[in-house]
């Protein structure tokens, strides 16, 4: 029975098993925050750029909107934004549902439950 126990032959293998899915379970859940994060960072750029140009006149609220859906078209087709002036006050407003961010799927617990969004405000100067 001692000859059994001490046989240790395997217990790499066993360690291995046990352990190679909770790193690939971490690896991939970074990969996918790394993700989020990318998509958050040119949303929140796509709007800036679109602010400041709206805010000195240099385009309209439609070219606007198209721009930012352009930056955006290389994560996802289905980012909504929108344009809304209160007085001199402009605001841009990106959305993207995070069911539509293409992702390694772990972390897919806001899975159509949520989106990302990023809001610029600015004066308007005339």
């Amino acid at each position: 029975m001692r000859r059994i126990l001490a046989n240790n032959s395997g217990t790499i293998s066993i360690e291995a098993a046990l352990a190679l899915p909770l790193f690939l379970a971490i690896t991939l859940g970074a990969v996918d925050l790394a993700v989020y994060g990318n998509v958050k960072t040119t949303m929140d750029n796509a709007a800036s750029e679109a602010i400041r140009s709206l805010s000195i006149n240099a385009i309209t609220s439609a070219q606007a909107q198209s721009l930012i859906l352009d930056r955006m078209s290389a994560w996802t087709a289905s980012a909504t934004s929108s344009v809304s002036t209160s007085g001199d006050e402009i605001t841009v407003t990106v959305n993207v549902p995070t069911s539509d961010i293409p992702v390694a799927g772990i972390i897919h617990i806001f899975d159509g439950k949520a989106s990302l969004v990023a809001s610029a405000t600015a004066v308007k100067l005339d």
